[in-house]
């Protein structure tokens, strides 16, 4: 019962008044004020990256690196800007940038070294200014992770997506030429078979021949025969009837002879001349095929693929791919073509002599049967004369006459058709020897393209690479990202000191002002001065506040090793912030009462924790925290506090300062300005602290 008591006295006693209603409400919306605020402005910083700015120096000689930079600042996944080194430089000393990304003058011949022997990774220079903002430095990393990731990708895609397309190609082209050689060597096979039915054909026309030359001889041998009978003929009548009739039987026998020998002489003839367009085709054929292997390499003499020589695509696929120039296979394959396309040169000159021996033989031939002809129309005069001498011997002289010269065109023609015999023999005899010929070269042929198409087909299947294994980790990995900060920041202490310095100056003069109470009204009458009145004030708690920033600054140093770079500045900067922030709190306490003036007091310190910029970039925070960043005392405590710690900056610590100083001078001058010397009658009672 008496606790309940109790608790309804004190709580009727907080609400009694307005300030202390007030009171109560101030105290439950704190913890709101402070985790809402904090977390509002820091609630997703990442969602405002594109005005995280970051400046891009583009030194590439080739066009990645524009490629680049063109998809950097379309894509605005942070603000980038285009800009030269001077400026990206100076911009990351000031407070233009927090990173500088630089693309160096070999990157696009880094990246595209991957097609050569030598293949280098592709680098990127990011140089951030870790002592302007430590979370900013963290932020930079996941930049860099993330250009090196996006651009990683890219080229591995690229890489693969080339070596693919060459092995298809040259695949294709390798295949296709394979295929070719095949067929060529099929064709080669059937010309070799076809030069041997050639060569046997010739060989049996060669045998008729000298058959017929044999016979010839014979003719002429029994033509003289003849001419001696009609001589002896001539020496009596008493046998002409006798050998009349010999003759007459014997002319039959000769007629039906050298009918049946001149259809022989005319089919060879046929024979000859129907094989004569053989042999057109024939060196047409072997022409063209010298053509489609191609008489030298060199450059393609078309831009239609289809139309190349075999040496030709050879050429070309040496000249695009030049790992393939220097194999073995590659070589040896060119010389291969290069003696199958002579071989069928010579051999297509072989043919055009086994075409002029044919030629040669057909117009003996022609010749042959011309005097055959006309050895058949002495024949049938013969036989006409011996049935006249059977008749009688008056008509024996003119008949012994005409068979003399009957007799005399027979041995000529018999001669004649000997003589073209043996020039048919030794013309079949040259054609027999060029078809051999002929055939041995098509056999050549063959082999050396089935040789061809074999090791065509094991080129498709076998390439020589260079440095495989380096290539390889290229493309899985083409990019390295070196980083060279500005003015590292080693620790986290390092990086947050500038931050909860003053933060904790802050508290530890609020604090002053929980723990001492400075409304003391015995002065207000008294006949000092009301400088002297606030300056006396203010120096009693600022011994306390300098103590403070002593130890704070003693201990960081020389405790914890917080290395700075100017120490007798970091000391007095402390002094003077803590200054300034006694300064602020005492105002506000003055001039709006204990109660209010302490919760305005927090409120500030809120507020400044969000727009200092000591945690995340300003850059990143909501726009009502950027508004309000340069006009709060913190923003300065921190960015002096960086530049004594990390950058050195002489001209801004001196800016900071001269800044702070103004604020603590200005704040004493509206204290003294705004003081009254006025005693109210409820200035004599003791106040109530809870109440205000």
């Amino acid at each position: 019962m008496s606790i309940f008591w109790i608790f309804r006295t004190e709580f009727r006693r907080l609400l009694r008044s307005r300030l202390g209603r007030a009171a109560v409400v101030v105290g439950m919306i704190i913890p709101l004020l402070y985790s809402g605020m904090y977390l509002y402005a820091f609630w997703d910083p990442y969602e405002r990256l594109d005005q995280f700015p970051v400046a891009i120096v583009n030194q590439d000689r080739g066009e990645y690196g524009q490629e680049l930079v063109d998809k950097l600042l379309e894509d605005r996944k942070f603000g980038f800007e285009l800009v030269d080194a001077q400026k990206a430089q100076a911009g990351l000393e000031g407070d233009r940038y927090y990173l500088t990304m630089t693309i160096p003058p070999s990157f696009s011949d880094d990246v595209r070294s991957v097609e050569g022997d030598h293949p280098q990774r592709a680098q990127l220079h990011f140089t951030p200014n870790e002592g302007k903002n430590y979370i900013a430095s963290t932020i930079t990393s996941r930049l860099e992770a993330q250009v090196r990731e996006d651009l990683g990708n890219k080229f591995s895609e690229e890489y693969f997506k080339g070596i693919f397309d060459v092995i298809g190609d040259a695949g294709n082209g390798l295949s296709k030429a394979a295929d070719g050689a095949n067929k060529l060597a099929d064709g080669a096979g059937d010309l070799a078979t076809g030069n041997r039915d050639l060569s046997d054909g010739t060989k049996k026309v060669n045998d008729a021949a000298r058959q017929v030359a044999d016979g010839n001889a014979k003719l002429a041998a029994g033509s003289g025969k003849i001419d001696g009978a009609i001589g002896t003929a001539n020496d009596g009548s008493a046998k002409l009837a006798s050998g009349a009739k010999d003759i007459a039987s014997g002319s039959q026998q000769l007629s039906a002879g050298l009918t049946t020998s001149t259809g022989g002489i005319r089919q060879v003839r046929d024979g000859l001349q129907s094989s004569l367009p053989n042999t057109d085709r024939l060196q047409a054929g072997l022409t063209q095929m010298q053509g489609t292997l191609g008489t030298s390499a060199g450059q393609p003499t078309s831009a239609d693929p289809s139309q190349w020589s075999v040496q030709e695509m050879l050429s070309y696929l040496g000249q695009k791919y030049g790992t393939i120039a220097q194999d073995p296979v590659y070589l040896g394959a060119m010389q291969k073509v290069n003696g199958v396309a002579d071989a069928l040169g010579q051999t297509a000159g072989q043919v055009q002599g086994s075409k002029q021996g044919l030629e040669q033989a057909v117009g003996a031939l022609d010749q042959i049967s011309s005097g055959q002809d006309q050895m058949v129309s002495g024949a049938q005069k013969l036989t006409s004369g011996s049935n006249e001498l059977a008749k009688g011997a008056a008509d024996l002289n003119k008949g012994l006459g005409e068979i003399k010269s009957g007799s005399a065109t027979l041995t000529s023609s018999a001669t004649a058709l000997a003589n073209g015999s043996g020039q048919l023999a030794s013309g079949t005899e040259n054609l027999l020897s060029g078809s051999q010929k002929l055939a041995n070269g098509s056999r050549d042929l063959a082999d050396g393209n089935q040789k061809l198409a074999d090791e065509l087909t094991r080129a498709t299947a076998d390439s020589t690479i260079k440095n495989p294994d380096q290539k390889a980790a290229i493309m899985a990995d083409p990019l390295v990202t070196e980083r060279q900060p500005l003015h590292a920041v080693p620790t986290y202490g390092m990086g947050f000191a500038p931050y909860f310095i003053p933060l904790s100056l802050w508290v530890g003069a609020l604090m002053l002002y929980f723990i001492l109470s400075m409304s003391e009204y015995r002065w207000t009458l008294s006949p000092v001065s009301t400088t002297s009145l606030v300056l006396g004030k203010f120096s009693a708690l600022g011994v306390i506040g300098v103590v403070q920033a002593l130890i704070v600054s003693f201990f960081l140093t020389e405790v914890l090793g917080l290395q700075v770079m100017h120490l007798a500045e970091f000391y007095l900067f402390n002094i003077l912030f803590s200054l300034t922030a006694i300064a602020i709190i005492g105002l506000l306490i003055a001039r709006l009462g204990s109660g209010p003036g302490r919760f305005i007091a927090i409120l500030l310190l809120i507020l400044q924790l969000a727009s200092s910029g000591g945690t995340f970039p300003i850059e990143l925070v909501p726009q009502i925290f950027q508004n309000i960043h340069n006009f709060l005392p913190m923003t300065y405590g921190v960015e002096g506090l960086r530049s004594l710690i990390s950058t050195g900056d002489e001209a801004r610590i001196l800016r900071d300062l001269l800044i702070l100083g103004a604020v603590l001078v200005g704040i004493l001058l509206v204290h003294i300005v705004t003081t009254r010397r006025k005693l109210r009658v409820r200035d004599l009672h003791e106040k109530d602290q809870l109440a205000g």
